[in-house]
């Protein structure tokens, strides 16, 4: 059975259920310095002069050996991959093999691992990690301890830890979009620790980030009075460069954030069912590592077979993995006609914050330009419905930390490196799931063969099926049946929501 030991909080030892008796309070400090120094070789001295500061009694050593002694004793009772070793003078605490757990190797070890995910632009996997490094906390380190100067001092480092790791928490908060999910716990913060500026700044970012720069102002007056009041000093530069950019209304220096990632992408479709070998295979060509080649998935299809549905769900399945933001263009007009790739190039460049005025003229210069603009960040872009492969190759990134998703109703095969998806119709029991979602009922036992037949007739392609659905949501499907155009096959009547029906068809 694993022995649990932990000191985020009440020093504990457990075994399974069965919480350890430490005795009074010299053994557990004696235990607590032993364990925060695991591993290590602790002489007598320090241990010593953590239990009794500059004044031990005469008794001093023969007392830790007492301490040690029945501290070793318990620990045999409790077989572990947990000892007190003796050595000349000294005493190591060994803790081996897999028979323990320490509850601060464990915090330590999910914020290694959340700080490399934040390395790699990934602030939801981040997030994850420092979420359970905090959730090892079970109130101030070691509080329960009349302890030491060196014990009292590392409970004060690994506080200031534990307050770091919220931090870098809220900026994954951030970094995702979430800013009305940190601010209480930032005004908490503050009126716990009323002079730590990164609390205060934080809480300008997010109250500015969720609409609310009134409040964001107000933080700063309440910061600087703070401030002055106990420390006689000014807010220092992290503060007053945010609090000028939020007065300008634009970032400044070195605040990017303030306008946020972008995310362009529409929304993932209702309704969606199936396809999920193919948002498997293209959920792990863009969360993979290519060796420097931008993840590219290309969708293609004939018309009506959820191209866009694909993508657009794909998409929001891994915008988490990009948190420099989401890009969308849809690569034709409402009139069908293909749309000039430096006009797409010119909203780029204005939801990543460059003013229209630095906007180049020149094709090529414009397109550098892009390129400059993701080349340092983690973004995702989303080409829909491109006519060929010359329209969309100024749009791509140029970089393997950014990927791209293309939709088409050609295969282009001049993509090299592209993972493809090729789609056709749905099988008979997608499109009835399909048409039942969308509809917004399920089939009576009477309407089987009829749903059977409506999806048959739509060729089981998810436009037609999504279209038959929205007509069969207030009418019988009888009606839709019988008011099919002769010889057409299809499902969709000639005299019923014409104009809904021809955007249904247009896109896919």
């Amino acid at each position: 059975m694993t022995l649990v030991l932990r000191v985020l909080g009440p020093l504990e030892i457990q075994n399974g259920t069965r919480a350890m008796r430490l005795g009074g309070t010299k053994p557990r400090v004696l235990l607590a310095y032993l364990l925060v120094h695991a591993n290590r070789t602790v002489p007598i001295g320090e241990l010593v002069e953590e239990l009794w500061g500059a004044t031990p009694p005469a008794s001093a050593v023969a007392n830790v050996r007492t301490y040690v002694g029945a501290l070793r004793r318990t620990l045999r009772f409790w077989p572990s991959s947990v000892d007190v070793v003796a050595r000349p003078g000294a005493y190591t605490l060994a803790l081996t093999g897999d028979g323990h757990r320490l509850d601060l190797d464990e915090f330590r070890q999910e914020v290694r691992l959340g700080r490399a995910k934040m390395n790699n632009g990934l602030p939801l996997a981040a997030a994850d990690h420092f979420d359970r490094a905090l959730a090892m906390w079970r109130g101030p380190a070691l509080e329960d301890l009349r302890a030491g100067a060196v014990l009292n001092t590392f409970a004060s480092h690994l506080e200031e830890d534990r307050a770091q790791v919220a931090a870098e928490l809220v900026e994954c908060r951030l970094m995702l979009g979430q800013p009305a999910e940190v601010i209480p716990g930032l005004r908490g913060s503050i009126r716990a620790e009323p002079l730590r500026e990164q609390a205060y700044a934080q809480l300008m970012r997010a109250l500015y980030l969720n609409g609310d720069a009134s409040a964001a102002l107000e933080v700063f007056r309440a910061a600087r009075a703070a401030l002055t009041a106990d420390l006689g000093i000014e807010p220092g530069p992290q503060l007053t460069d945010l609090h000028r950019a939020i007065l300008t209304g634009r970032p400044a220096g070195p605040t990017p954030w303030l306008r946020g990632a972008p995310c362009l992408l529409p929304p993932a479709a209702a309704g969606f069912v199936g396809r999920q070998a193919e948002l498997t295979q293209g959920i792990r060509v863009l969360t993979a590592d290519l060796q420097g080649a931008l993840p590219l998935v290309a969708v293609s299809g004939p018309a009506g077979t959820g191209k866009t549905a694909v993508a657009t769900t794909l998409a929001h399945r891994v915008r988490g993995d990009y948190p420099g933001g989401q890009l969308y263009a849809d690569l034709h007009d409402e009139c069908g006609a293909p749309v000039d790739p430096a006009v797409v190039i010119r909203r780029f460049l204005g939801a990543l914050g460059v003013p229209a005025t630095c906007v180049p003229e020149d094709p090529a210069e414009r397109t550098g330009m892009l390129r400059s603009e993701l080349a340092d960040r983690r973004v995702l872009v989303l080409l829909d419905n491109a006519a060929g492969e010359a329209q969309i190759r100024a749009l791509l990134p140029s970089t393997a930390d950014c990927a791209a998703i293309v939709t088409s109703r050609r295969r282009l095969p001049g993509l090299d490196g592209a993972h493809r998806i090729e789609l056709g119709g749905l099988t008979e029991p997608e499109a009835i799931t399909m048409f039942t979602t969308v509809r917004g009922r399920p089939a009576a036992e009477e309407e089987t063969a009829a749903v059977r037949e409506v999806v048959r007739r739509s060729g089981m392609l998810p436009a037609s099926v999504r279209a038959a659905a929205t007509l069969a949501a207030d009418r019988p499907l009888t009606e839709l049946l019988d008011a099919a155009a002769p010889g057409a096959g299809s499902v969709v009547p000639t005299d019923l929501d014409l104009e809904f029906l021809a955007v249904c068809r247009g896109r896919d």
